[in-house]
């Protein structure tokens, strides 16, 4: 009898990508190592050795990390304040028409086909660790002020160290519905917008602000 390769398991993969805004979402760099000249059959193993910072690298019961600071450097990510996360299933086929790829463009080689109703990436939990769970102190905060919040036809930006240089608003669907430049630390700006939530992007010379503010 042929006995089993001990270094595989049945693992389903997938992309993780995260947020600060909802609008910009920055995808950790997955690296996939396994051979691409074979396909990976529906019940087939994988070797987790060969896979990194993809999501279901290891067997159920198992969670797999992921660091942000591998993040820090991407623009319009504040890794301090990741709201959201989005789950991207891989497709697993080596068939270059249909396949996914990892950051260096190598082929993901996962299960496939699926042939039944539950195949693919499943997610039982998202765990947080090192969490700031006191974001009303949180230093960043205090150093753009934007109020009132909720607002209605306009609202102030007080900045408390560089002068504000571009503010831009985005709606719910990541739509760019206000941009202006400025050179100053206080602007008021008025803005005629329908009742809902908006992302207020506020670059300075040195850093970029991102804040959630409420229309009546």
């Amino acid at each position: 009898l042929k006995q089993p390769d001990t270094t595989k398991a049945f693992l389903e993969l997938a992309f993780v990508e995260v947020s600060s805004d909802s609008i910009h979402f920055v995808r950790f760099p997955a690296i996939s190592l396994t051979a691409a000249d074979k396909q990976v059959g529906t019940f087939d193993g994988l070797n987790a050795t060969k896979i990194n910072n993809l999501a279901g690298k290891y067997i159920q019961g198992y969670g797999t990390p992921f660091d942000l600071s591998e993040l820090k450097d991407s623009d319009f990510l504040d890794i301090n304040n990741i709201r959201w996360i989005k789950i991207i299933d891989v497709v697993g086929t080596i068939d270059s028409g249909f396949a996914t790829y990892d950051s260096q463009g190598n082929i993901i080689n996962d299960p496939y086909p699926t042939q039944f109703a539950s195949g693919g990436f499943d997610l039982n939990a998202i765990g947080v660790i090192n969490a700031n769970t006191n974001i009303g102190d949180n230093q960043s905060d205090k150093k753009i002020l934007v109020y009132p919040n909720p607002a209605k036809d306009y609202f102030f930006i007080n900045s408390q160290t560089d002068k504000i240089q571009k503010v831009e608003i985005f709606n719910s669907y990541g739509n760019l519905v206000y941009c202006q430049n400025f050179s100053t630390k206080f602007v008021k700006i008025s803005v005629n917008l329908l009742q809902g939530v908006y992302f207020v992007r506020i670059s300075t010379k040195t850093t970029i602000f991102l804040r959630k503010i409420f229309f009546k």
